[in-house]
């Protein structure tokens, strides 16, 4: 009696001094890790709201799991329960980390490097698991490179040169219209608007939103949208004369 006491009070000792529930280790861990690194940037970048109500939510989910492992024997409702409450704090996680590329993007075209310095040391691998958002901070990274070493962007910038090397290089079919635009350009609306309106056939990619947008943009070095391409010859800014001439021949 007194052995299984004392397994019962090592053990329940042992679970009281661990970080994280073992229970749904694999879902729960990972978004308690997020939490401590979002707490640490949370007074120096926005959503402080949405930080504040992820880390509450995360408190109690890990205390409610450390109840559980201590018990003898839970009950099927706590643990689904928990099982459940993860599940919202994974959604609730989502939602920071989207908030947080907004705000890292706004860091980037407002030139502030020290406020993308400070999310990019956070090392949120989630942070830049978009694609797009880790083009751009690679090259924001590069543009500044001369004001320091940083080894997380330096890895992922090896990495996504890697990627890039193993991707089919961006084409252009040559019979036609590519169009590359981006959300927030009036005159790219009024070029498509343009192209319906004279049943012209085209294919449109976002130059923020598509990677395919953003390789034919650098590929013909491009500095404005939209940019119009046809075959091998491209244009930047809408121009009917030049569209019409090209669909000519």
């Amino acid at each position: 009696m007194l052995k299984a006491l004392f397994t019962l009070l090592l053990t329940f000792t042992l679970l009281g001094a661990a970080d994280y529930p073992r229970l749904f280790s694999r879902l729960g861990t990972p978004l308690y890790e997020a939490d401590k690194t979002f707490m640490k940037i949370a007074k120096e970048v926005s959503p402080q709201t949405e930080i504040e109500a992820y880390h509450q939510h995360a408190e109690k989910s890990r205390s409610a799991g450390l109840v559980i492992e201590s018990s003898e024997l839970p009950e099927i409702d706590a643990i689904e329960a928990y099982h459940s409450s993860l599940r919202e704090l994974q959604k609730k996680h989502d939602k920071v980390i989207a908030s947080l590329q907004t705000r890292l993007l706004q860091a980037i075209d407002g030139g502030d490097y020290a406020t993308f310095l400070l999310m990019v040391e956070s090392r949120l691998d989630p942070l830049f698991e978009d694609e797009i958002v880790k083009e751009r901070s690679v090259l924001f990274y590069t543009e500044h490179a001369s004001l320091d070493e940083n080894t997380y962007m330096q890895k992922m910038e090896e990495s996504l040169r890697k990627m890039e090397a193993v991707s089919d290089e961006a084409t252009v079919p040559t019979d036609s219209l590519v169009l590359l635009s981006a959300s927030w350009c009036r005159a790219c609306k009024q070029a498509k608007a343009y192209l319906d309106e004279h049943a012209i056939a085209f294919t449109e990619y976002d130059i923020e939103n598509s990677r395919q947008g953003m390789q034919l943009y650098k590929k013909y070095k491009g500095y404005g949208v939209p940019m119009m391409i046809i075959g091998d010859e491209h244009r930047t800014g809408f121009n009917a004369a030049w569209l019409k001439e090209r669909s000519a021949h």
